[in-house]
């Protein structure tokens, strides 16, 4: 999982389409500002989500 992680920045800005913003939020209760979100369970999950998201800007 570790070495996976290394790779998630990279495989993002991929997925990523102009327009889009990317947030990772350690403490969701902090930045409120960006809800609405959700969790996810593992990286693949996220990837998926990040897909799916850039196929609707």
């Amino acid at each position: 999982m570790v070495n996976e992680v290394c790779y998630l920045p990279g495989i993002l800005e991929a997925l990523r389409t102009d327009g889009v913003l990317i947030v990772i939020l350690d403490d969701p209760d902090i930045y409120s500002e960006y809800a609405p979100y959700s969790y996810v369970d593992d990286m693949k999950e996220f990837i998926d989500k990040v897909s799916k998201m850039n196929r609707v800007a």
